[in-house]
Parts: structure tokens; sequence; C-alpha cells
């Protein structure tokens, strides 16, 4: 049973990570000097908040993820955030 859940929570995040990374690619190149960004905010499986650093660089991912999850009225918003390494950009 465990080794199920924790397969079952692999996937959840390889899906989750892939979908960051398409997000962060709708501004490649036009971030200024920040690399771009997703932040998905995820509770019990379901995105509640998603950010993409905004052009020219601000705000960054992460702020409007949280924003969006806000007005979502996310109840016991829990978030992980993976930093993506600069040099992946």
């Amino acid at each position: 049973m465990a080794a199920q859940d924790a397969a079952r929570q692999a996937e959840m995040d390889r899906r989750f990570m892939a979908a960051a990374i398409w997000l962060s690619r709708r501004h490649l190149g036009l971030t200024a000097t920040n690399p771009s960004v997703a932040t998905l905010i995820v509770r019990d499986g379901v995105i509640v908040g998603r950010g993409v650093t905004a052009i020219g660089g601000r705000p960054h991912a992460e702020t409007q993820a949280l924003a969006d999850a806000w007005a979502m009225r996310a109840p016991g918003l829990v978030s992980r955030m993976i930093r993506k390494n600069e040099r992946s950009r």
C-alpha cells in the first residue's frame, strides 16, 4: 500500500512539474534579468494557484500564485515550492 501511494505521489509530482515547466516557457526571454519561473500551488491534488514571472521580471511567479490561490479562497493552503536552477533557462 505504501509503495502504491509513493508511486502515485511521484506521478502527480511529475505531472505538476511538467505543467510548471510548460507554464514557465510562456515568458522565456521576456523577463529581463530574471529567469522565467512558474509556481503551482497544489492542495489535495488540485492546482489552487498558479503564476509565472511577469514580462519584465516582476512580479515574481510565487507572489502571483499566492494571489491566485487567495482569490480562489483556497482554505488550509499548504505549498511546496521548488526553486528552478537558473542554469536550466
